[in-house]
């Protein structure tokens, strides 16, 4: 008929909970529903896709490893994915190798030609490009003795001229607590210790070691 629900209901407790699977066109619907009149889609099925809450609730998707609860988990209160973790709210993409393997994060290319690859690349799509945007960042981050995470070093692009399309590179490192400016590239010199903080510059080339 118009729409076929399949209920499985279990109604040993106070509230009576519902399984209720519906085709609905061509998707097959999954909710839970209980008497309380609460009902939330859980999955969605297509020809071309499945949808997990389709309701966009505080409802998360979990994924169990052999040694781990959460080997990929999405928290839909902070609209976030974690890896091995839940994910932490200041990030959009949270991996975690909870101290047990060699690579965190590998990116491998099988291609076996001259091209270049794998490739890593931070792509900012600004319809508004202007000078002195950021193109993207490197940071290294740790605790310090007082529980606190500074950034301990950093690296970064930033637009110069969005005309003749020139920008510069930082390199930046922590010195104390506050990021200093300690070398960067520019499309038309190279700059050391661009802050002017009290840092030596030195410079071995075989035997000799020139210090300033």
């Amino acid at each position: 008929g118009d729409k076929p629900i399949l209920i499985m209901q279990d109604d040993t407790g106070a509230t009576d909970f519902f399984s209720e699977f519906t085709q609905s066109g061509v998707s097959l619907e999954l909710r839970s529903k209980d008497s309380t009149g609460a009902s939330v889609e859980i999955f969605r099925t297509r020809a071309d896709s499945i949808t997990f809450n389709d309701d966009e609730v505080d409802m998360d998707f979990i994924v169990k490893g052999d040694s781990t609860a959460n080997l990929i988990r999405t928290n839909a209160a902070q609209d976030n994915v974690g890896i091995n973790c839940d994910p932490d709210s200041a990030a959009r993409f949270h991996v975690s190798d909870g101290g047990g393997k060699a690579a965190t994060v590998r990116i491998e290319s099988t291609d076996g030609d001259a091209d270049v690859g794998p490739i890593v690349q931070l792509f900012r799509n600004s319809g508004s490009v202007t000078a002195g945007d950021s193109m993207g960042s490197l940071i290294w981050k740790g605790k310090d003795s007082a529980g606190n995470s500074p950034d301990y070093g950093k690296i970064y692009v930033r637009v110069e001229d969005t005309t003749d399309e020139d920008a510069d590179m930082r390199f930046e490192i922590l010195r104390n607590g506050v990021l200093a400016d300690q070398f960067r590239i520019r499309h038309s010199e190279v700059v050391v210790n661009e802050d002017g903080v009290d840092t030596n510059f030195s410079l071995i080339t075989g035997s000799t070691h020139f210090t300033s």
